[in-house]
């Protein structure tokens, strides 16, 4: 009936719950049927043996990472393994890929970072960066550079081919949860537990700091004019940046739990959650854009995007593409890729159950509880 009805949510939360209850053949092809319908939700690529602490999109490549030191590369067109590298070195935090997809950034348990060839998953390069863990990496949108962040409060850049430091933006920091580039490349956003700091590149002149409680994770918009944070306690804040200062503008509840992940991507604002869910806010208002996706079963932890594509992991170890429609950022209600030959699903997973007509159906990753409606 929800089908019948247009109401894909409805639909795949019930089918779950089906399942949840009576795990049959009539409640697996329910499933299935559910999640074809579905918008937004293109295919699952999973088999990581945990958490999924790192994902990135760069191109036609999908590349995630997370507990264990395990990356694995996908093409985010046919869903089709492209490499896989184990024990790349302790559990991996954070990943991120250069803007053609040529070379990957990554940082562990150990206090590393290290680049590695983006075709081949080949280790190129590596430094110990941080005392520490190392939870944050980026690539620079110009030049290159890397910036990391580490449980040791620093916060460093770092010359992208030779790995050698070029600049120390803070040290001892408390409670640094993420840093990110500007998108001209001259200054660096910083987010701890008690505020947002914009700092220059060269160190530690330029400092600019708003008191933000609960901050922990961060986007600038496309112009360098606003930056997003996302709460601990689930809120979402746009601040308004200045010449020479920091001025909050609207907050509003974005998710029940904190906010793990924020892309700004054409005056879209996207953020994923511990609530299992992705969603969609005008950057001008706050308003929400659309009924929240639905696609995980247990807590969001990475979040990346492109003007085409949305990709998430979780605490399950499941990675998630999401499709959007080039639309003037309103992301698509109907998806073009609604036939079994686009959903690819992993039947060697150990929860996978028996193929299903030409599609190898595994677990779905979704709620299993219904969420607050």
């Amino acid at each position: 009936e929800a089908l019948l009805g247009d109401d894909h949510d409805l639909a795949l939360l019930h089918a779950a719950e089906s399942s949840t209850v009576a795990n049959t053949e009539v409640s697996q092809r329910a499933l299935l049927g559910a999640s074809l319908a579905s918008p937004h939700l293109e295919r699952h690529l999973h088999g990581f043996p945990g958490q999924v602490r790192g994902v990135a999109i760069a191109g036609d490549r999908v590349v995630a990472a997370g507990l264990g030191g395990t990356l694995r590369a996908w093409s985010s067109s046919t869903g089709e393994p492209e490499w896989t590298v184990e024990g790349a070195g302790p559990s991996i935090l954070s990943l991120d890929v250069d803007q053609d997809g040529s070379r990957i950034v990554a940082g562990d348990t150990g206090g590393s970072l290290f680049v590695l060839d983006g075709a081949t998953g080949e280790r190129l390069n590596g430094v110990p960066a941080h005392a520490g863990e190392t939870d944050w990496v980026e690539f620079a949108p110009d030049d290159g550079r890397i910036l990391s962040t580490g449980t040791d409060g620093a916060v460093r850049v770092w010359n992208g081919e030779s790995l050698a430091q070029d600049a120390s933006i803070a040290e001892g920091t408390t409670g640094v949860a993420q840093a990110r580039w500007h998108p001209d490349g001259t200054h660096v956003a910083i987010v701890d537990h008690e505020g947002v700091e914009m700092r220059e590149t060269g160190g530690e002149e330029g400092r600019v700091r708003l008191r933000q409680p609960n901050a922990r994770s961060i986007a600038w918009s496309a112009d360098g004019e606003q930056l997003i944070v996302g709460g601990e306690d689930g809120s979402l804040t746009r601040i308004d940046v200045g010449t020479d200062d920091l001025e909050r503008g609207w907050q509003i509840s974005a998710h029940d739990g904190p906010v793990t992940g924020v892309e700004v991507v054409d005056g879209t604002i996207l953020t994923s959650g511990t609530d299992r869910t992705v969603a969609a806010w005008s950057l001008d208002t706050g308003s929400s854009r659309g009924d929240r996706w639905i696609g995980h079963q247990d807590r969001i932890l990475a979040l990346a995007a492109t003007d085409g594509a949305v990709v998430t992991g979780d605490v399950d170890g499941s990675v998630a593409l999401w499709d959007t429609a080039e639309d003037a950022g309103i992301w698509s209600d109907v998806p073009e890729h609604l036939g079994a030959s686009h959903v690819t699903m992993d039947a060697t997973s150990p929860r996978s159950a028996a193929a299903t007509g030409a599609v190898s159906y595994t677990h779905l990753t979704l709620p299993t509880t219904l969420p607050r409606c």
